[in-house]
């Protein structure tokens, strides 16, 4: 039998995901750039310190609040999307933008139905 997420190691999942993810923005925060990118770091940034607070909360949010833990991840999603395009678009996209687009992606994914089944199962179904 495969092993299953608990709450607590999905807790750390999102924790580890905030960390290295708010250690990242601040990074690319460090060197000069054009101004939308920044504004895609800060918002960057902000959805780190989100994944910071969802998987502090997590046990407790993990029954009441399913439906917009899950709408956070589809939007970190969409922005990873938008950076993408926007490296893209800009003619800076490398292998490391499409390395990125895919890990957000199996990481959305990923969270998404670990963070339905434990909801499932807290909610006794």
């Amino acid at each position: 039998m495969a092993m299953q997420e608990s709450p607590k190691s999905l807790r750390t999942y999102f924790i580890i995901v905030g960390l290295f993810s708010g250690l990242s923005q601040v990074n690319q925060l460090t060197v000069p750039m054009p101004l939308v990118v920044r504004v895609f770091n800060y918002v960057g940034l902000a959805l780190a310190v989100a994944f910071l607070v969802i998987g502090a909360q997590l046990p407790t949010w993990l029954t009441t609040k399913t439906s917009a833990i899950e709408q956070f991840l589809w939007a970190n999603l969409g922005v990873a999307v938008a950076a993408s395009l926007l490296d893209l678009s800009s003619g800076a996209a490398t292998l490391g933008t499409a390395v990125s687009l895919g890990l957000a992606v199996v990481i959305t994914v990923y969270l998404r139905t670990q963070l339905r089944r434990l909801a499932r199962q807290a909610a006794g179904g």
